[in-house]
């Protein structure tokens, strides 16, 4: 819907430039007057609080279209990115790991009951991708570690 709501609104600004035809400039009319109609219909789906959400997000978006080779060179910098991160902090996912390994291998408890769970949750800890049915974090043993590695640790940040 951000993307749709958008463009509507790139439309408005090509109608504004003076190089359209009269023909040009009739056809990206109907063409908002029949987006904007599809966009309301599902707008007014929304409940009180998606709506807001929407209109928060779409104050705070853009339309960035890049090709391939941008996002190749991006994609590169961001894994430079975090693996300069992982360096700084080393320590810190280490200490993450060991909580981890200690206190939430083989658990039983549940997790309105754990602290460290509380933590890892306010600081978005990834969790290693076994269900206990306890808690999220709660792993068997190191089979089922799969899910966490360094990497997945840096978004954490």
């Amino acid at each position: 819907m951000l993307f749709f709501k958008k463009y509507i609104d790139n439309i408005e600004n090509m109608l504004h430039s003076n190089n359209l035809t009269k023909e040009k400039s009739k056809a990206l009319k109907t063409a908002k007057t029949w987006g904007l109609k599809a966009f309301n219909s599902k707008v007014d789906r929304l409940n009180d609080s998606a709506l807001k959400t929407f209109w928060n997000s779409l104050k705070n978006s853009y339309i960035n279209i890049q090709d391939k080779f941008a996002i190749d060179i991006y994609q590169k910098k961001l894994s430079s990115s975090l693996n300069d991160c992982y360096e700084k902090n080393r320590d810190y996912y280490k200490l993450v790991e060991l909580l981890m390994h200690y206190n939430c291998r083989n658990c039983t408890k549940k997790c309105s009951t754990c602290e460290i769970y509380a933590e890892f949750e306010e600081h978005c800890i990834p969790e290693p991708g076994t269900d206990l049915g306890n808690c999220r974090y709660a792993y068997r043993g190191e089979d089922d570690w799969v899910n966490i590695n360094h990497k997945k640790l840096l978004l954490m940040g």
